[in-house]
């Protein structure tokens, strides 16, 4: 039995698209860069405003904080122009404005063009992986989503995996294998930043399914502890209440 709907498929971030960019100017940003021009630290504004938001600019934001790029620090922006052709990503300096950046590779690409700025190959690669298993999980092949993400996984990248260990703890509990789902959700829980609650859901479920249900109270507990506002939404109560049920037809 599965808890929440959380687990029914993995959470998509992303899906990949055919990379292509366009340069743009902003007054705005322009003005920035006088100010910080031979700074050895940069800035990506990602535009997401409703039209850029809708081509896909919310995912662009979240997996290019998960690259983690050294001296780079990522941030969302308001309207930048060049609506439609988004997403619109603004880099400080130089101060431009690109369009049509969709991938995390193209992103990557246009840092090292324009800033000299360097992506771990092993977390890009792993991100395009987590993509691809995600894509294939949304179209219904979990056994060929599994394969990209234990290709990720072997990798070893220094940033990231806890996606990737929480889409496969989503996939093996929808195949059955609610061990091989705990020991993803475990690992995912150990190496999210705190936020990412889904590991901690995909930990409770996985418990659950193996019929550990105090184990999976305690590791709603541990999920509350690392995010104290959690215990107010109604996902928490509605698992703390199943939870309950389920401890009393076992007494």
């Amino acid at each position: 039995m599965i808890l929440h709907a959380r687990t029914a498929k993995p959470r998509i971030l992303s899906s990949p698209s055919k990379p292509r960019f366009s340069l743009g100017r902003s007054a705005e940003l322009f003005a920035q860069a006088e100010s910080v021009h031979g700074a050895r630290e940069y800035t990506v504004r990602v535009c997401t405003n409703r039209t850029c938001r809708k081509q896909g600019a919310k995912q662009i934001l979240r997996l290019t904080q998960d690259l983690c790029i050294e001296n780079v620090k990522v941030i969302e922006s308001g309207c930048m122009g060049k609506c439609g052709n988004g997403p619109n990503v603004g880099i400080l300096p130089p101060g431009v404005v690109l369009g049509h950046v969709s991938t995390p590779r193209l992103l990557a690409r246009i840092l090292s063009e324009l800033c000299d700025v360097a992506v771990d190959d092993a977390v890009l690669k792993a991100t395009e992986l987590r993509l691809r298993g995600t894509s294939l999980a949304n179209a219904g092949d979990l056994q060929g989503a599994i394969s990209c993400w234990n290709e990720a996984i072997e990798l070893q990248p220094s940033h990231g995996l806890y996606a990737v260990y929480s889409n496969r703890s989503a996939a093996r509990q929808t195949l059955g294998d609610n061990q091989g789902a705990l020991e993803d959700a475990t690992a995912a829980v150990e190496l999210s930043p705190q936020g990412f609650l889904t590991a901690h859901v995909r930990k409770v479920d996985a418990l659950y399914a193996l019929g550990r249900i105090a184990d999976a109270a305690a590791a709603l507990d541990e999920a509350v502890d690392a995010n104290p506002g959690y215990a107010r939404t109604d996902e928490c109560r509605r698992i703390r209440r199943a939870l309950e049920d389920a401890t009393g037809s076992q007494q």
